[in-house]
């Protein structure tokens, strides 16, 4: 494969008989190898007045000493160019086998090698995805490959705006040389200028219908400026001596800025859109559905969220359940049969959701969603949002009443979690110990064994728990070095099942700094708890209408430790005679 430079001399205008202006000029083509090609060439000049633009078209070339063909560009129509052995065109170097091109999705009949340019035009233009396209064969060719190159120029004349390229596929073009390759490749040659504005930006849109009501002056278009069926208000209207104005009952009525002649466009202040200024625009947010532009790249800015509808006439949202927000761009939280989370709970985004995950076991994820800016993964970290219940209600809304919960004393051989901590230091220092996310208050290295049980049952996680120290109950929390080591047990009571091991946050000063050692789930002494926490102790019916528990037959309510109590739990297995005499009442 070769590289080519390319410089233009003696470029010349003449006028032909029919009045048509033409520019000639000599290319020079001067590849790697440094032998350089002379190709004359001539393009028509056309001025199209509806756009005050010049467009320039290929009229054809003479071939000198090699087949070079290079197409010069019509303003705003997309051209992709077929050359032999130029590493940025559609290069073919065949003799027989199909090819296919695709366009948005949708992908042409197979086209032969031998296939003439009316054949492509009618395989191309059989696209849903595209309008109209011409096709263009270079030189004399007449056939879409050829062995020493074709120039396939195909010109996109309804399509407007920026255009993705034709995607090739030549798995099953076949060379006749052995052991070389068939070459395809798609090139865009200009990228598309004009506008693809709704309704031209020369009349009113309707959403619902996707009818345009033009401005008056202006009328449906052919797509090249002149009258026509597209439906896109593009042409001037033959009633109409000439536009002299910017479109609006006063121009851009009365909230943008006229270009004057001889656009005539309108451009609208901050607040207001449309060709003339009289539509209110919608607040934007980050679309809740719409199509990826590349990998992992979507969801870009959007009226009302792409969900919501937008009042043009205020310039508000109006948003379908269950989306909030004034640009629709949250997803609300229940609202149950009251207020927001029924009125028992907090209303929290994925990112704000994250930081109150909990484990298995209760204790803080420490997880964040979010967090990094721009991440695609997680483009939904401010809009979707949950409930997170107060304590005693439960549900996606919190709308039910949370029942005891309680050990099943139909289950036997279970133990309570114990933990064991050993705390040495060098002088006194206080620490704190922390639990399911609640924090003690501050403790001493030389509190007492009561104090301590104190103000552990204090921490709403912990609830009652049972310390003692092998030290003895007065002897302090910590112990010297110098000094035998003091066991602090804790056994949990309110607290049921597998339990997470309690934190230490120690004294800040690293010369007092105690050392603690913290076991559970067996080791060093430790128990791991085994008993259930199960609603209404597994004996009972929860009514989450009332949060209280049904209990079956034979049980009651206990007092957290297996005997008869107040917790309303059905975690009271009621004596053999009491059940008896029940049965012999009825």
């Amino acid at each position: 494969m070769h590289s080519a430079k390319t410089k233009v001399s003696h470029l010349r205008l003449s006028i032909t008989r029919s009045g048509i202006a033409k520019w000639c000029m000599v290319v020079f083509v001067k590849k790697d190898t440094g032998v350089e090609t002379a190709l004359n060439a001539c393009v028509r000049l056309e001025m199209t007045h509806s756009q005050g633009l010049l467009q320039i078209l290929c009229l054809g070339f003479r071939r000198t000493r090699s087949r070079r063909c290079f197409a010069l560009l019509r303003y705003v129509k997309q051209i992709i160019v077929c050359l032999f052995d130029f590493s940025d065109v559609l290069v073919y170097s065949l003799q027989s086998g199909t090819l296919t091109l695709s366009y948005r999705g949708q992908t042409t009949a197979r086209i032969d090698v031998l296939d003439n340019a009316d054949t492509v035009y009618k395989k191309l233009n059989a696209l849903h995805t595209l309008q109209t396209v011409n096709v263009l064969f270079g030189g004399t060719t007449t056939t879409m490959c050829t062995a020493d190159g074709n120039m396939v120029t195909v010109e996109f004349t309804q399509n407007f705006g920026p255009l993705p390229l034709l995607v090739g596929d030549p798995s099953r073009l076949v060379h006749a040389g052995i052991g070389m390759t068939p070459k395809l490749a798609i090139s865009k040659a200009e990228i598309g200028s004009k506008e693809n504005e709704a309704c031209s930006n020369r009349g009113r849109c309707d959403l619902t219908s996707g009818v345009c009501t033009c401005y008056v002056g202006y009328t449906t278009s052919n797509g090249a400026g002149s009258p026509g069926d597209r439906g896109d208000c593009g042409a001037t209207d033959s009633t109409v001596v000439a536009i002299i104005a910017c479109p609006g009952e006063t121009a851009c009525s009365g909230h943008g800025y006229c270009s004057g002649a001889p656009q005539f466009r309108c451009y609208c202040v901050a607040g207001f859109t449309s060709g003339d200024c009289s539509v209110r625009t919608c607040p934007e947010g980050i679309a809740w559905f719409d199509t990826p532009t590349a990998d992992n790249r979507a969801h870009s800015m959007a009226v009302c969220s792409s969900i919501g509808v937008c009042d043009e006439s205020i310039g508000a949202c109006t948003c379908p359940s269950p989306f909030e927000g004034a640009a629709c761009e949250r997803l609300s939280c229940p609202l149950g049969l009251e207020p927001v989370c029924t009125g028992h709970g907090r209303c929290l985004t994925m990112a704000e959701l994250a930081l109150e995950a909990r484990n298995s076991l209760g204790d803080p994820l420490s997880i964040t969603y979010g967090s990094t800016p721009n991440e695609p993964q997680t483009w939904d970290f401010n809009k979707i949002q949950g409930c997170i219940c107060d304590k005693g209600f439960e549900g996606h809304d919190c709308a039910r009443r949370s029942c005891p919960r309680g050990d099943d004393p139909r289950t036997t051989g279970q133990t309570r979690e114990v933990q064991i901590i050993r705390c040495v230091y060098t002088a006194l220092a206080t620490f704190t110990l922390s639990f399911r996310g609640k924090v003690s208050p501050v403790l001493s290295s030389s509190m007492v064994a009561a104090d301590m049980q104190a103000s552990l049952a204090s921490v709403s996680t912990i609830g009652d728990v049972q310390v003692s120290y092998s030290a003895g109950p007065n002897s302090g929390a910590c112990m010297l070095s110098t000094q035998p080591a003091n066991i602090i047990s804790i056994t949990f009571v309110s607290a049921l099942g597998d339990l997470p091991p309690l934190q230490v946050n120690a004294d800040r000063n690293t010369v007092l700094l105690p050392v603690f050692t913290i076991n559970s789930d067996g080791i060093s002494g430790s128990v791991r708890g085994t008993n259930e926490n199960a609603e209404c102790s597994n004996n009972g019916l929860c009514d989450y209408n009332t949060g209280t528990c049904q209990c079956f037959d034979g049980m009651a309510s206990s007092n957290g430790l297996g005997g008869l109590g107040l917790h309303a739990d059905c975690g009271y297995l009621l004596p053999e005679t009491i059940r008896l005499a029940d049965v012999a009442e009825i």
